[in-house]
């Protein structure tokens, strides 16, 4: 009979040796005793499902001091060894220290119980990235930004685009500072007599801009979105994307029809809006010119106030068609763009949203006076004029 030949495989673990014998009839292989391995060092730690156990040879062909052999039978990772140096063997919890691998878990459980009940449930989900729990967790470091990072409906937008609160600022800014520049330049000499159309218009101006804004941002995808609790229209509704070019995610598919739902959804939620900053903003109006009237009775306004009606119905058409495609366009391009210089070139990106931003309002403001010009709700030059020179008619009388 043809001896075995056995090979093993040195410093291998003994269930990942191989034997190679010659082809034989027998059916029983006798395993060969490996040398004993060396003690493990921190670039060669055991798997984490196994734990050590050890055991001295009883006896020994040389005088030397006998080694000892280490093998893994299931449970924690080894305790300091020959060079431990008090942190568990390069990750272990060690003999000399417990700073390596429960410091990091126990920092992980304090974050994790810090998070709100929506974060917690999102990072369940797996919707909630680790670039989004580290900004919160540093938002929270600044006392503004925790303040705003408590209300939810921000917390969910803020976290699912790094740029949301920047574009919010932009829009006030650019809208309500050529708002203001545009009330100053028609309104000229009359501007302190018709100070109150000016404090209106920057009100209800500061709510439609940021509305702009938060309704096509998109939101973190929440399993609570979905609870059985909700009727199945809320469950649609919250299905569909924020805006038409919201891309898919691993979690979340968007098909074409949800697209086109969404622009119809935007445009109703615009509508509703603008219609409610038409009756809000008439109503501001009225009011304070009743209360200057009351201050100064000699006061008479030198415009005519806007009907309510008419006013707002014009105002809630013009953001649910004009104002949602506009605003719809610019967040595909500004989400190109920042696909482009993704973490590359982020000065590009805001300056980005700042221009296209400026543009879509200055295109807004034009489209804006044309389509009350053709409702008949906006003066023309014409009117302007005739209606300056009735007030200096009527300041020469009173004169």
């Amino acid at each position: 009979m043809k001896p075995y030949a056995f090979v093993p495989a040195l410093y291998t673990p003994f269930h990942q040796r191989s034997f190679l014998a010659s082809p034989s009839k027998s059916k029983c292989i006798t395993p060969v005793r490996t040398p004993t391995r060396p003690s493990l060092s921190a670039s060669a730690q055991p798997p984490p499902d196994q734990t050590p156990s050890t055991s001295t040879p009883t006896s020994s062909s040389s005088p030397s001091t006998p080694t000892t052999q280490t093998s893994y039978t299931g449970g924690s990772t080894p305790s300091g060894g020959p060079n431990d140096d008090g942190r568990g063997g390069g990750g272990g919890r060690g003999a000399g220290g417990n700073n390596g691998g429960d410091s990091f878990h126990n920092d992980h459980s304090d974050h994790h119980n810090r998070l709100p009940e929506d974060l917690q449930l999102a990072l369940a989900y797996g919707s909630l990235s680790p670039e989004a729990l580290t900004r919160y967790l540093n938002a929270l470091k600044n006392p503004f930004l925790k303040l705003l990072m408590s209300i939810p409906a921000y917390r969910t937008r803020a976290l699912a685009d790094s740029s949301f609160l920047f574009k919010l600022l932009v829009q006030e800014f650019i809208g309500n500072g050529t708002a203001l520049a545009s009330e100053i330049a028609v309104r000229a000499e009359h501007l302190m007599d018709e100070l109150e159309y000016v404090a209106s218009d920057l009100i209800v101006g500061t709510v439609v801009e940021a509305a702009f804004v938060w309704i096509l941002a998109p939101t973190l995808s929440l399993p609570a979105s979905a609870s059985s609790s909700a009727s199945s229209l809320s469950r649609y509704l919250s299905s569909l994307p924020s805006h038409i070019f919201q891309p898919s995610t691993a979690l979340t598919t968007f098909t074409l029809s949800q697209r086109a739902a969404s622009f119809f959804y935007a445009a109703a939620q615009y509508t509703l809006i603008g219609f409610a900053a038409g009756v809000v903003g008439t109503a501001i109006t009225y009011g304070l010119l009743e209360g200057r009237k009351a201050l100064d009775p000699s006061y008479k306004p030198l415009r005519p106030l806007p009907a309510v009606l008419p006013n707002s119905l014009g105002w809630g058409v013009f953001m649910g068609v004009s104002s949602n495609t506009r605003f719809q366009i610019v967040e595909g391009i500004e989400l190109a763009i920042a696909n482009a210089f993704k973490g590359t070139a982020a000065p590009v990106v805001k300056g980005s949203i700042i221009a296209l931003r400026f543009a879509n309002n200055y295109w807004g403001g034009v489209q804006f006076v044309q389509f009350f010009r053709f409702l008949g709700l906006h003066a023309t030059g014409e009117d302007e004029s005739q209606h300056d020179e009735q007030s200096q008619e009527m300041q020469q009388k009173e004169g």
